[in-house]
Protein backbone atom coordinates (compact mmCIF):
# COMPACT_ATOMS: atom_id res chain seq x y z
CA UNK A 1 0.00 0.00 0.00
CA UNK A 2 2.89 2.04 1.04
CA UNK A 3 4.46 1.54 -1.94
CA UNK A 4 1.14 2.22 -3.91
CA UNK A 5 1.02 5.80 -2.79
CA UNK A 6 4.89 6.77 -3.01
CA UNK A 7 4.68 6.05 -6.46
CA UNK A 8 1.03 7.83 -7.66
CA UNK A 9 2.39 10.75 -5.35
CA UNK A 10 5.89 10.81 -8.00
CA UNK A 11 3.51 10.66 -11.31
CA UNK A 12 1.43 13.67 -9.61
CA UNK A 13 5.05 15.28 -9.20
CA UNK A 14 6.14 14.45 -12.56
CA UNK A 15 3.28 14.76 -14.70
CA UNK A 16 3.01 17.81 -17.48
CA UNK A 17 5.32 20.47 -17.49
CA UNK A 18 4.95 21.74 -14.20
CA UNK A 19 3.86 20.64 -10.86
CA UNK A 20 0.69 21.79 -8.39
CA UNK A 21 1.89 22.42 -4.76
CA UNK A 22 -0.95 24.27 -2.92
CA UNK A 23 -3.04 26.71 -3.69
CA UNK A 24 -1.87 29.08 -6.60
CA UNK A 25 2.34 28.21 -5.96
CA UNK A 26 3.39 26.58 -9.23
CA UNK A 27 7.07 25.31 -10.20
CA UNK A 28 7.40 24.78 -13.79
CA UNK A 29 9.92 22.53 -16.02
CA UNK A 30 12.33 25.17 -15.82
CA UNK A 31 12.36 25.90 -11.79
CA UNK A 32 10.61 29.53 -11.74
CA UNK A 33 8.08 29.71 -8.86
CA UNK A 34 4.90 31.36 -9.88
CA UNK A 35 1.91 32.28 -7.37
CA UNK A 36 -0.76 34.36 -7.81
CA UNK A 37 -2.42 33.63 -4.43
CA UNK A 38 -3.27 36.44 -2.26
CA UNK A 39 -1.28 36.96 1.04
CA UNK A 40 -1.39 39.76 4.42
CA UNK A 41 2.23 41.53 2.71
CA UNK A 42 2.35 39.72 -0.84
CA UNK A 43 2.03 36.91 -3.13
CA UNK A 44 5.43 35.92 -2.11
CA UNK A 45 6.82 35.85 1.80
CA UNK A 46 10.11 34.77 2.28
CA UNK A 47 11.41 34.53 5.91
CA UNK A 48 14.94 33.76 6.62
CA UNK A 49 16.61 32.63 9.59
CA UNK A 50 18.52 34.35 11.83
CA UNK A 51 21.41 35.59 10.68
CA UNK A 52 20.77 34.64 6.95
CA UNK A 53 19.32 36.29 4.42
CA UNK A 54 15.50 36.11 3.22
CA UNK A 55 16.07 36.67 -0.60
CA UNK A 56 19.33 36.30 -2.90
CA UNK A 57 19.26 37.76 -6.22
CA UNK A 58 22.59 36.90 -8.18
CA UNK A 59 22.94 37.68 -11.67
CA UNK A 60 25.57 38.63 -14.04
CA UNK A 61 26.23 40.31 -17.46
CA UNK A 62 25.33 43.48 -18.81
CA UNK A 63 21.83 45.27 -18.18
CA UNK A 64 20.89 42.55 -15.57
CA UNK A 65 20.04 42.48 -12.06
CA UNK A 66 20.21 40.55 -9.00
CA UNK A 67 16.05 42.02 -8.00
CA UNK A 68 13.43 43.66 -10.82
CA UNK A 69 10.67 45.32 -9.57
CA UNK A 70 7.80 46.87 -11.53
CA UNK A 71 4.37 48.81 -10.98
CA UNK A 72 3.00 48.51 -14.02
CA UNK A 73 0.33 50.71 -13.76
CA UNK A 74 2.34 54.20 -13.09
CA UNK A 75 5.86 52.32 -15.07
CA UNK A 76 7.97 53.24 -11.81
CA UNK A 77 10.62 50.45 -11.55
CA UNK A 78 13.54 49.78 -9.29
CA UNK A 79 16.77 47.68 -9.81
CA UNK A 80 19.09 46.33 -6.85
CA UNK A 81 22.17 45.11 -7.64
CA UNK A 82 21.99 46.04 -11.53
CA UNK A 83 26.00 45.99 -13.17
CA UNK A 84 25.72 50.21 -13.10
CA UNK A 85 24.38 50.73 -9.93
CA UNK A 86 24.01 48.89 -6.50
CA UNK A 87 20.40 50.82 -6.11
CA UNK A 88 18.20 52.50 -9.18
CA UNK A 89 14.81 53.99 -9.26
CA UNK A 90 13.26 55.34 -12.66
CA UNK A 91 9.91 57.19 -11.90
CA UNK A 92 7.93 60.47 -13.31
CA UNK A 93 7.80 61.53 -9.72
CA UNK A 94 10.28 60.23 -6.74
CA UNK A 95 12.78 58.12 -8.17
CA UNK A 96 13.99 57.52 -4.23
CA UNK A 97 12.47 58.33 -1.13
CA UNK A 98 13.84 57.97 1.97
CA UNK A 99 11.90 58.12 5.32
CA UNK A 100 14.53 58.49 7.65
CA UNK A 101 18.07 59.63 7.92
CA UNK A 102 20.25 58.85 4.95
CA UNK A 103 24.54 58.46 4.83
CA UNK A 104 26.50 58.94 1.98
CA UNK A 105 29.98 58.15 3.09
CA UNK A 106 31.02 59.08 -0.94
CA UNK A 107 31.33 62.09 -3.11
CA UNK A 108 27.34 63.33 -3.97
CA UNK A 109 26.57 64.64 -7.82
CA UNK A 110 23.86 66.62 -8.80
CA UNK A 111 23.25 66.48 -12.42
CA UNK A 112 19.76 68.80 -11.70
CA UNK A 113 18.51 71.44 -9.13
CA UNK A 114 19.51 71.71 -5.41
CA UNK A 115 15.06 72.86 -5.11
CA UNK A 116 15.60 72.96 -1.13
CA UNK A 117 17.18 72.28 2.02
CA UNK A 118 17.11 72.80 5.51
CA UNK A 119 21.15 74.45 7.03
CA UNK A 120 21.45 72.92 10.38
CA UNK A 121 25.36 73.71 10.36
CA UNK A 122 26.14 77.05 8.86
CA UNK A 123 29.57 77.24 9.43
CA UNK A 124 29.87 73.38 7.19
CA UNK A 125 26.96 74.37 4.87
CA UNK A 126 25.99 72.54 1.47
CA UNK A 127 28.61 72.45 -1.48
CA UNK A 128 27.87 72.70 -4.95
CA UNK A 129 30.10 72.97 -7.89
CA UNK A 130 29.41 76.62 -8.93
CA UNK A 131 28.46 79.94 -7.16
CA UNK A 132 26.52 80.77 -4.55
CA UNK A 133 25.54 84.42 -5.33
CA UNK A 134 23.54 87.04 -3.32
CA UNK A 135 21.29 90.23 -4.02
CA UNK A 136 24.56 92.49 -3.93
CA UNK A 137 26.89 90.41 -5.98
CA UNK A 138 28.92 88.99 -3.13
CA UNK A 139 29.36 85.21 -4.23
CA UNK A 140 31.18 82.09 -2.92
CA UNK A 141 32.94 79.76 -5.10
CA UNK A 142 33.02 76.20 -4.69
CA UNK A 143 35.15 75.05 -7.55
CA UNK A 144 38.46 75.30 -6.03
CA UNK A 145 39.42 73.14 -3.43
CA UNK A 146 39.36 75.24 -0.65
CA UNK A 147 35.74 77.16 -1.11
CA UNK A 148 36.75 81.18 -1.05
CA UNK A 149 34.53 84.31 -1.20
CA UNK A 150 34.61 87.90 -3.21
CA UNK A 151 34.05 89.53 -0.06
CA UNK A 152 36.70 89.44 2.95
CA UNK A 153 35.06 91.46 5.00
CA UNK A 154 31.66 90.70 5.45
CA UNK A 155 30.90 93.85 7.74
CA UNK A 156 31.76 96.60 5.20
CA UNK A 157 28.64 94.86 2.97
CA UNK A 158 26.20 96.17 4.99
CA UNK A 159 28.04 99.28 6.72
CA UNK A 160 27.77 102.74 5.33
CA UNK A 161 30.98 102.70 3.80
CA UNK A 162 30.07 99.96 1.41
CA UNK A 163 28.62 103.03 -0.56
CA UNK A 164 31.28 104.95 -1.37
CA UNK A 165 32.32 105.71 -4.79
CA UNK A 166 35.39 105.72 -6.50
CA UNK A 167 35.70 109.58 -6.31
CA UNK A 168 35.10 109.85 -2.96
CA UNK A 169 37.89 107.47 -2.37
CA UNK A 170 40.48 109.56 -4.44
CA UNK A 171 39.14 112.86 -2.83
CA UNK A 172 39.82 110.93 0.24
CA UNK A 173 43.35 109.70 -1.10
CA UNK A 174 44.10 113.62 -1.64
CA UNK A 175 43.04 114.18 1.85
CA UNK A 176 45.16 112.08 3.54
CA UNK A 177 48.63 113.55 1.66
CA UNK A 178 47.70 116.69 3.05
CA UNK A 179 46.41 117.91 -0.49
CA UNK A 180 43.28 120.48 -1.33
CA UNK A 181 40.95 119.26 1.90
CA UNK A 182 38.56 121.63 1.16
CA UNK A 183 37.49 120.75 -2.26
CA UNK A 184 37.67 117.10 -1.09
CA UNK A 185 34.83 118.05 1.56
CA UNK A 186 36.62 117.77 4.25
CA UNK A 187 37.63 119.81 6.80
CA UNK A 188 41.24 121.59 6.45
CA UNK A 189 43.91 123.89 8.83
CA UNK A 190 43.67 127.21 8.42
CA UNK A 191 45.96 128.76 5.72
CA UNK A 192 47.64 131.04 8.46
CA UNK A 193 49.09 128.13 10.07
CA UNK A 194 50.62 126.47 6.16
CA UNK A 195 53.00 129.28 5.19
CA UNK A 196 50.16 131.09 2.57
CA UNK A 197 49.43 133.80 5.20
CA UNK A 198 53.44 134.24 6.09
CA UNK A 199 52.79 132.91 9.45
CA UNK A 200 54.90 129.92 10.34
CA UNK A 201 55.81 128.04 13.59
CA UNK A 202 58.97 125.91 14.14
CA UNK A 203 59.77 123.61 16.87
CA UNK A 204 57.38 125.75 19.31
CA UNK A 205 58.22 128.95 18.27
CA UNK A 206 55.46 131.36 15.57
CA UNK A 207 57.07 133.67 13.73
CA UNK A 208 55.80 136.26 11.39
CA UNK A 209 57.00 137.66 8.19
CA UNK A 210 60.07 134.62 9.02
CA UNK A 211 60.45 131.37 7.99
CA UNK A 212 63.08 130.61 10.91
CA UNK A 213 61.57 131.75 13.81
CA UNK A 214 64.45 132.46 16.81
CA UNK A 215 62.27 133.35 19.73
CA UNK A 216 58.60 132.45 21.13
CA UNK A 217 57.10 134.94 19.03
CA UNK A 218 59.25 136.57 16.19
CA UNK A 219 58.03 139.75 14.39
CA UNK A 220 59.96 140.95 11.14
CA UNK A 221 58.81 144.08 10.07
CA UNK A 222 56.64 146.42 11.65
CA UNK A 223 54.04 145.99 14.31
CA UNK A 224 51.17 148.41 15.29
CA UNK A 225 49.21 148.27 17.99
CA UNK A 226 45.68 150.29 18.94
CA UNK A 227 44.71 148.46 22.21
CA UNK A 228 47.72 148.68 23.91
CA UNK A 229 51.71 148.06 23.59
CA UNK A 230 54.78 145.86 23.72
Amino acid sequence: MKKTMLFLMMILLLAGSASVFANDVIIDSDGNMITGASATDGNLEVTGASGEDGIVGSTSGTGAAGVYGENTTSGNYGLLGDDNYGVYGNSSGWAGYFQGNARITGNLTLDGLLLGYTETDPQVGTLINGKWCTSNGTSVNCTSATPVTSETDPVFAVSAASGITSAQISNWDTAYGWGNHASAGYDTTNDSWTGTGNVYTTSGNVGIGTTAPYYALDVRGSVSSYLGYF
